[in-house]
């Protein structure tokens, strides 16, 4: 008896780490996560951080958690309730760096199922400059950070010629109220024709 109890035991303690081992395997296989972030806006230095989850389940019950570095704020909240489907799912959240950011995004996946919970999480190192740009900067960026400085730079002339307009036209009203000007009557065609003639004929006589 007593050496079926020890087997029992030995048996129990080979098993309990095997059956750990697989479900930790299984819970990695439900979500393989990936990181992305989409071209920032050049003037408001607001970009997306994407979490793209390939699933082999799908659930009504599944919760994402973002962990922002300091510096980098959301105006979203950053635990969302999600729906999870099999296959590619695409989550995003809208970032806006305030000062230089230079850390660790982290952000878990969780789904909730007959009474088993199932996670994943995924990090990602944010950098920006002092111009709280993204890094590495990418010419697409660039490119647009361009375009994006002309247009502010005419919609500025633009903003300036008029305002000049404006000051003209006023300034001219202004100085016609101050010291207005009566207007010479303009001579009719046929009478200077006629003063002509007057003047020609008198010039014969003479």
């Amino acid at each position: 008896m007593q050496i079926k109890s020890v087997a029992k035991i030995l048996f129990l303690i080979v098993l309990i780490p095997l059956i750990f081992i697989n479900k930790i395997y299984a819970v990695q296989q439900l979500f393989t996560l990936k990181l992305f972030t989409e071209i920032q806006n050049p003037s408001s230095k607001e970009f997306n951080l994407i979490l793209e989850a390939d699933s082999t389940i799908s659930t009504e019950r599944a919760r994402i958690e973002w962990s922002l570095p300091p510096n980098l704020i959301s105006e979203e909240e950053l635990i969302q309730d999600v729906d999870l489907n099999k296959g590619k799912n695409r989550y995003y959240l809208k970032v806006k760096p305030i000062a230089k950011v230079n850390g660790t995004l982290k952000v878990s996946l969780a789904s909730y199922g007959s009474e088993k919970r199932y996670l994943s999480a995924q990090q990602a190192k944010i950098v920006t400059n002092s111009d709280r740009d993204l890094r590495p900067i990418t010419n697409e960026y660039e490119k647009l950070k361009n375009i994006t400085s002309l247009r502010n730079l005419f919609n500025i002339l633009v903003l300036f010629t008029s305002l000049i307009l404006i000051f003209l036209i006023l300034f001219q009203k202004i100085n016609e109220k101050i010291n207005p000007q009566k207007a010479t009557p303009k001579t009719p065609r046929n009478s200077r024709i006629l003063n002509e003639f007057v003047k020609y004929k008198m010039k014969q006589k003479k």
